[in-house]
């Protein structure tokens, strides 16, 4: 055996150095799909808090979930108004990076909000994702039947 090692160390180096190669290429990998595997984990929690945090604040808030936008406009509450409506964008943004199913359900939100989306300008809506601002566009579909306010 010893005879046959010393003829053939050579290959049973080379074998001994593809191997390792190998390995640590496997090994790499399997570092990347961990750390890909945490950051997902950890993009979706942070979604599922900034959803819970838009529910906790429609709650506390029901003038600004389902909002008299004519009030609100120009009233004492129009900057909370204006931060909410951002927020609800924001969530949306979140939640739906990860999930596009779940377009309908903000899209349910976003209704409620109608005329201050179509008061926004393109240059606003190009400010979010495509898939945010194409679910605002449909909200916003005509914006002739909103009313104007006095």
């Amino acid at each position: 055996m010893g005879d046959w090692l010393r003829r053939n160390a050579e290959a049973v180096q080379a074998v001994g150095a593809v191997l390792t190669v190998m390995l640590a290429l496997v090994a790499l990998l399997g570092v990347k799909w961990q750390v890909d595997g945490a950051e997902r984990i950890q993009r979706e929690q942070s979604a599922r808090d900034i959803y819970r945090e838009f529910l906790s604040l429609s709650v506390a808030n029901p003038d600004l979930a389902q909002p008299d936008f004519c009030a609100l406009d120009a009233g004492p509450k129009a900057p909370a108004y204006a931060a909410y409506l951002d927020y609800l964008l924001y969530a949306a943004e979140q939640s739906m990076a990860l999930d596009a199913d779940l377009a309908p359900l903000f899209s349910g939100y976003l209704d409620q909000h109608k005329p201050a989306l179509c008061s926004f300008t393109p240059g606003q809506m190009a400010l979010y994702e495509p898939d945010v601002a194409t679910l605002m566009a449909s909200v916003r579909g005509s914006c002739t039947d909103v009313h104007a306010c006095p």
